[in-house]
């Protein structure tokens, strides 16, 4: 009989059940720190391909104002020309 009362006796089968759900909540966290891990390399894949996504687009709107300046320069030679 426990000392205290209305608190159960703590035999060697209570201590196996605790180390068990012991066990249990581990092995638990472990699969929720693996599924955790995994987000993360996605997470991190995806902000990588859109980062590179990002600056091919960058470059391409940077080409593309050069190109449209250039023309307009060029525009402008030829009016004068024109005169």
């Amino acid at each position: 009989p426990s000392l205290l009362a209305g608190t159960p006796a703590r035999g060697p089968h209570s201590a196996r059940l605790a180390m068990s759900s012991d066990a249990a909540r581990h092995a638990q966290l472990e699969a929720k720190l693996d599924s955790l891990a995994s987000l993360r390399q996605e997470v991190q894949r995806l902000y990588e391909s859109t980062r590179a996504e990002l600056y091919a687009v960058r470059e391409e709107v940077t080409r593309e104002r050069r190109a449209r300046v250039a023309l307009g320069a060029e525009n402008a030679r030829l009016q004068e020309w024109n005169r």
